[in-house]
């Protein structure tokens, strides 16, 4: 896994990225990518390779604050890791996008999003687990 702070921190028209967060299945080298700017400095994490296609995916993105620690996780696994300060109540609310860049020559999403979930606390990667197994709608953090 790996953490990116390439050209990524650069969004919408080459301007500084100080926008709230935008998630790519594939970046311009393939690869999922998903920033977001918490007041700070932009966090970047990009996967270490391609999503698969033509097959459901469960995506999760952990913010724990307490920890400094932001993850992006592929169907369970941890795939980019990287330091943060701030939380979610930071986000920025401007340029919020699932399955858009904010790089200008990254694709978009060729695809549909099933479902999004915003919980009051970072998840572990065991209920990330449990997430994907239980499919859409699950009820286990009721």
């Amino acid at each position: 896994m790996r953490a990116s702070a390439s050209q990524l921190h650069y969004g919408h028209q080459g301007s500084a990225m100080v926008r709230g967060l935008s998630f790519t299945p594939a970046d311009a080298v393939g690869l999922p990518s998903l920033s977001l700017y918490l007041g700070g400095r932009p966090v970047v994490l990009q996967g270490d390779e391609a999503l698969p296609t033509s097959k459901q995916v469960h995506v999760g993105l952990v913010l724990d604050p307490a920890s400094g620690n932001a993850g992006l996780y592929v169907d369970g696994m941890q795939v980019a890791a990287a330091a943060m300060s701030g939380s979610l109540s930071d986000l920025r609310d401007v340029d919020n996008w699932l399955g858009r860049s904010h790089v200008v020559s990254d694709p978009g999403l060729s695809g549909s999003l099933s479902e999004l979930r915003i919980y009051g606390r970072a998840l572990t990667q065991q209920e990330l687990v449990t997430s994907r197994d239980a499919g859409p709608d699950p009820h286990f953090l009721d």
